[in-house]
This record gives structure tokens, sequence and C-alpha cells, in this order.
């Protein structure tokens, strides 16, 4: 353990040199804001300047006001309102998006070409639009401007026209750092985060546009990548007045953002500037403490927080114990005489040591991440030593700055739950008729369930099981359900989680109290969850041909290039491809496909596999067979017929087809063709094939003609679109699976 800290300090104390090197070379910000009017850079959640040149001098802010024009139409409009564009707004000049007079278009499609195409006339269809009166809309975002705090903006236009274009444009005026404030608010609004992240568009056809138009963002920085950020937003504008002004939002992987605001002469000046202040920014040796300034943790149990705020490391979590003990019915004691803390409950034992490193767990020494210590008369302690041995989850939700601890303790396999716990819902007494306790978790008959919820909400179960239907949406638990004698058991916590239900363990009285106000089910949870469909992309190139079929020399449609899906090829020359408006045929020229495949590890119970195919899928087959090919576990289901529904009597390892050639998905049936031997290129074999489609093949592994072994990957994509399996298994569905059997394939 001493040997683990010492090298974890040497790696943070390398880490911490470079980024205060990084941090102390200012000469890179001298150079990089030569060409530079105005800039600053600022960390979004504090508003802290880490760097500002000029931050409050007036300038023109051109189209960067459409940053405020997406705030107020975002507040007061839904994003499925259709916009009219008028005959003024369609001519208005500069990038545009070639709107026609009398276009229908929804207001999410016109926030996404002005934000991320800098189409200029949709910031006059959305005025027009959302309050039905131009003059009332600016009035909104002048009057946002200040409550936001930037004291110094004008607006006079929702465009960013400003003198040159008229004097009625004239007091069109924001600041460096006024545009940053603006930026930082906007962010905070999702549908705004979404857009302005978007590398390209695709407007879907309108009344007065037939095909899809795509576009792509002004902002170059999105394609880049960095070693310790990433680009969130926001937009590049141009005009004579301001010159280039770039607006960008960063975030690194500790969830900190920063926003930098440049106008310059030129756009590569303010490329090039914004992305010097973000290193330099990111390296600030105090961005994290920045960061958390205006954040306070909370800890949070059982719905209720703590009135005493932690202290939160890089490596631990400090609470102030008193309180904490309180709350989580531990026992504690304070010696004075050598400022020990004792903590004990349910007959384990932690002493720790104001300002001492290491602590006792039951006897046994341990280190800690961080000395306990005393603040404002409030004893803090690490909570990692007392969750573990007291049976707490603690989650740290870095967003939110929410420490939650979750207040059900596991139990000792010894505790005799139903002679000993009594349980209370909502107040009243409630008698579990059979309890068990199975890995230190409380597991309650399936029937007792019914009537502590009071028919409030139907719940189906199934034995040895995660997945329950709960009126009638289908769900799934944190563990599985035990059979016992024919019941099924269900684990009481995890089934609280999905229904909204608040437990708490009080072990001086040896109770559970279970509550709740009004009982819901946790929507975001599905089933489909535990079997993701497995795809394969590819980045098409720009005016990629669509063919009508293999081999065809003309063309029928282009895409603008961007993500395709890839259904199949064809010797690996041609690909059958599709995106959210068109599929067909291209050549292998046109597409940069990502081979990258993750295998899902997650296993699931045969129970869970069975319900797939019987209730979710609703599979049917002619045969006493049926297949369903997992593709993202290379695995093969094989069930047989058990009255009216299928039982999984077979499971096959697999390895399936690469990405350049991927296994077809869908649902097939075994035919006609098949036999013992057939050719794999360089003198390798594979036997025992069995057709469902086309050239795609169940075979085995490749061998060599002599039978043995030529390559025996299996559990992960290796074929060129057949599905092999181990030489035995081979063997069995060879002789087993009947012709017209179903093939499901996902």
């Amino acid at each position: 353990m001493k040997n683990r800290v010492g090298f974890s300090i040497l790696i943070l104390c390398l880490i911490i040199f470079s980024q205060n090197f990084i941090y102390a070379n200012t000469d890179s910000l001298s150079g990089a804001t030569e060409d530079v009017y105005s800039c600053v850079l600022i960390e979004s959640s504090s508003e802290e300047i880490l760097f500002g040149n000029d931050e409050n001098k007036i300038m023109q802010p051109a189209s960067a006001t459409e940053i405020m024009t997406a705030i107020i139409a975002l507040e007061n409009a839904d994003l499925k309102k259709v916009l009219t564009v008028s005959q003024s707004a369609a001519k208005e000049t500069g990038t545009c998006a070639f709107l026609i007079p009398g276009e229908k278009i929804t207001l999410e499609d016109a926030l996404k070409l002005m934000l991320v195409a800098s189409a200029k006339e949709c910031a006059n269809v959305i005025a027009e639009n959302v309050f039905g009166n131009k003059d009332e809309f600016v009035r909104k975002m002048n009057e946002k401007a200040k409550e936001i705090g930037a004291l110094n903006t004008t607006y006079t236009n929702p465009v960013g026209l400003d003198g040159t274009d008229g004097m009625d444009y004239s007091n069109q005026q924001t600041t460096a750092l006024d545009l940053a404030l603006i930026t930082r608010y906007a962010m905070n609004i999702e549908e705004f985060r979404n857009i302005v992240s978007m590398k390209t568009v695709t407007v879907p056809p309108t009344n007065m546009h037939k095909e899809a138009r795509t576009f792509q963002n002004t902002n170059k920085l999105l394609d880049k990548t960095y070693e310790d950020f990433k680009i969130t937003g926001v937009k590049a504008v141009y005009s004579v007045n301001a010159g280039n002004v770039f607006v960008s939002a960063a975030m690194n992987n500790e969830g900190i953002e920063l926003i930098s605001v440049v106008f310059g002469t030129d756009s590569n000046t303010v490329f090039n500037c914004t992305e010097t202040l973000l290193k330099y920014g990111f390296a600030h040796p105090d961005l994290k403490e920045f960061s958390m300034r205006n954040k306070p943790y909370k800890i949070l149990i059982g719905g209720r927080i703590l009135s005493g705020e932690p202290k939160v490391t890089e490596n631990s979590v400090l609470a102030p114990i008193k309180e904490l003990s309180q709350f989580l019915k531990i026992n504690l004691d304070w010696i004075s005489e050598d400022k020990t803390i004792i903590l004990e409950k349910n007959g384990k034992y932690v002493h720790m040591n104001i300002g001492k490193e290491t602590a006792y767990i039951n006897g046994s020494k341990i280190q800690l991440s961080h000395a306990p210590f005393i603040e404002n008369g409030l004893s803090f302690v690490p909570l990692e030593p007392v969750a573990e041995t007291f049976g707490y989850e603690i989650k740290t939700n870095s967003i939110s700055k929410i420490v939650e601890i979750d207040s059900l303790p596991f139990f000792e396999n010894n505790l005799s739950v139903s002679e000993n716990v009594y349980y209370y819902c909502n107040s009243e007494p409630y008698e579990f008729k059979d309890i068990k306790i199975i890995n230190d978790r409380v597991y309650v008959e399936s029937n007792s369930i019914e009537l502590l919820l009071k028919d409030k909400i139907h719940l189906q179960f199934f034995p040895d099981s995660r997945i329950i239907y709960a009126s009638s949406h289908a769900t799934y638990l944190e563990h599985k359900t035990e059979k016992y004698d024919h019941r099924i058991y269900i684990p009481l916590a995890a089934l609280a989680k999905n229904l909204g239900i608040k437990i708490f363990w009080g072990p001086n009285t040896k109770t559970i109290h279970m509550y709740y106000q009004e009982l819901s089910i946790n929507t975001d949870i599905s089933v489909e969850d535990l079997v993701p469909e497995h795809f394969v992309y590819a980045t098409a190139k720009n005016n990629t041909p669509i063919y009508p079929s293999i081999g065809a020399s003309k063309a029928t449609s282009y895409i603008k290039g961007g993500k395709v899906e890839i259904i199949r090829d064809k010797d690996y020359k041609w690909y059958y491809i599709k995106n959210d408006t068109i599929t067909g045929w291209t050549k292998s020229e046109y597409l940069s496909i990502d081979t990258k495949f993750e295998k899902l590890e997650e296993k699931l119970y045969p129970s869970e596999t069975e319900f797939f195919v019987n209730d979710y899928f609703k599979l049917k087959s002619p045969t006493n067979y049926l297949i369903w090919v997992d593709l993202k576990r290379q695995l093969i289901n094989i069930f047989t017929r058990s009255e009216n529904s299928w039982k999984l009597t077979r499971q096959i390892p697999c390895a399936t087809g690469k990405n350049i050639s991927p296994t077809i998905k869908g649902t097939f049936s075994i035919n006609n063709n098949r036999g013992t031997w057939m050719p794999a290129g360089n003198n390798a074999w594979v036997k025992n094939y069995v057709g469902f489609y086309s050239s795609y093949f169940f075979h085995s592994v490749k061998v060599k003609r002599n039978g043995t072994i030529y390559d025996n990957t299996l559990g992960t994509v290796a074929s060129a679109g057949c599905i092999r399996m181990p030489l035995e298994d081979s063997e069995w569905f060879s002789n087993n699976i009947p012709v017209n059997t179903t093939v499901f394939i996902r």
C-alpha cells in the first residue's frame, strides 16, 4: 500500500510540474495575441478570468449576436414550432441557407442552420416568428443581456448587423467578456450545447426544397483532437467592422469547461489564439479550485442532505463524522486525550486519529488516502474506510457536486432478518412472510411485493432473471431474482431503486424503513440496454455515389459525406450502406470503415435469453429449433420448442464478420446449401457448412485439409461475413439443425 501511494504521489508531482511549466510559459500567449483586437478566457462555473487582453473593449459582435438570439428562442418557444420565412428575412445578405419566402422550417432546424452553418437569414426568421414581432424579440435580447451581467452589450437586431449596414444598427455592441458570459449562459441550455457541438447539420426536405441539405460547421476546431480537452462549441463569425470573431467552449476529462472569445484580424489569428488560450487555461494550476469555487459538494443520504459540507480532494471525500454517524446510525466515540475517533456498527470497528494517515479496521492496520483533521470545531474523516467497513456505497457526481451514500448496508450472511428486523412502509408496519439473505442482500418472496405495493403498480417477475415487467414496461434490476422451492425471490434494494422507493436501515432499532410519495417506474432503464444492437459504421466521402445494384454504372443519388451504416459487402469492393435518408450500394473507395469492435462481456442469464426470444423479439420458427446470433457477445444461442415457448438448450461461442465484411443482420432461414468441406483460401478449409442466406454460412473454424486447426479465433469479429464456431459444435450444428429453421442475427 505504501509503495502504491508513493508511486501515485510521484506521478501527481510530475503532472503538476508539467502543467505548471505550460502555464508559466506565457511567451506563446504574447505571440498569439499580436493581431488580436480583444480576447478573454474564463472558467465557466466560476466566471474566473484566466486571461484577458482588452476584454472590456467595445466591439461589434457580428453574427456572434446569434448566440443571444438562440437563448431567447430556446427559452420562449418549442423546438418543434414551425416558422414561416418572410420576404425580408430571405433577403438577408451574408452566409445563408438559401431559404425561400413562404418556406416552412422548424425552430430546431433554423437554430441548427444559424448556429452551425451561420445562416444569417435564420436569425431574422426566428426573431419574426417567436413573438411575432422582431422589435419585441430584440427587447428581450437586451433584457436578457443585463440579466446575465453583460452590461456593455446592446442589441439592435438579432443577426449581428452593425453601422456599416445602416445607422439603425450602429449601437450593436458588446465586449469579449460580455460575449463570454453570454456564451457561458447559453452552454447551460442543453439544446444549445447539443447544436453547437455538431460538425454537420442536415435539414430535412421542406415545402420549398425537395432534398435534404447538409451544411458544415464553420468552427474548424471541432474536427481537431487535443490530448487534455475537447472542443464543445460554439461559433466562428466575420464582419467588416468586427473582423474575425471566434467564440469557443472546451471541456477537459474532469468536466471543467472554459469559454474563450477572440476578436482578430483574420481567421488563422483567432483560431490559433483560441488554441493557445485553451492550452494555457487547462494547464492553469488553480483551474480545479476555480471550477469548485461556486459549487460546494453536498452529502446526500436517503434523500436528505447533510448540513455540513464535505471536503473533496483528488482521491478522497472527507465528511464531518458527527453528523454523518447520526445519519447512518453509527455509534461514535471521541477520545480527546489522543484525538481518537472510534466507530462501531454491527460488531465492526474503525479507529482513526486526527492528523494520522493510518487507521485500524477490526484491528488490521490500513493506509488512508487522507488524514482526518479538525476544521471550525468539526472532525472530518475519509468516507472510504467507513463505507467499506459498514457496507455503504459511495457515488460521487462531480457535475452535480453530490456525494450520495446508499443508506441500506449489506447484511451479514448469518443474520436472520425475518426474526430480528421490523419493516415499515410509509410509517406503517409491514410483515414479510418469507425473506432470504443471499450474497449479503435482502430477498423477498414475490407475492409479498404485490401486497406491499397495494396494486399501485403491477409487477411480473421471471425466475433467475434481472428482467421484470412493471405495468407493461419491460425493465431490469441491478441483481437477478432467485428461485427456491418454486418461488421467486426479489432483491429488495434493487427493486426499490427502480420504483423510486427510498430505503433506510435503522441498526439501533433493527428496522428497515421504506418510503415513497408516489410510485414511479424508472423509464430510463430499458431491457434493450441488455441486448444492444451491433452496428458497423463508416465515414462516407463528400458526394459519395449510391448505385441501385452491384456493378451498376450509373448512380441514382449521392450522399454529401458523413456517417453511414454498413449493412453488407460484396468481395470487399462493394458495400450496401444506409443513413437517415438513403440506402444503396457504393464502392469501397468512397468509405472509411471503422474497424474497431468492442465485445460485450456482460452475460445474459438463460432465463433472460429466453425472455428476449419469447417475449421481446417474439421470434417464431417453423421447425423445432430457433437460432439467435448475438453479434455483440459473439454467441450463438440455440433454442428448442417447449410447448408454446422456446427453451435455451445450447450456447456456442463464435466469430462473425469483420467490420470490413460484416455478418448480415436480420431474420433468415436455414437453406439446403450444406456440406462437409469448403475452401477458405491460403490452403485453409472450413467444415460442416450450413447456408442461411446468399453466400452466408455457419461453419467451423478454419482447418487444414487433414482436419487439424488452422485458425481457432473465436469471441471476436474475424471472418469474411460467415459465422464460425468450434469444430465439434459445427458438426453437431450440421447434423441437427433442419432446413427452414429461423436464424435471427442482431
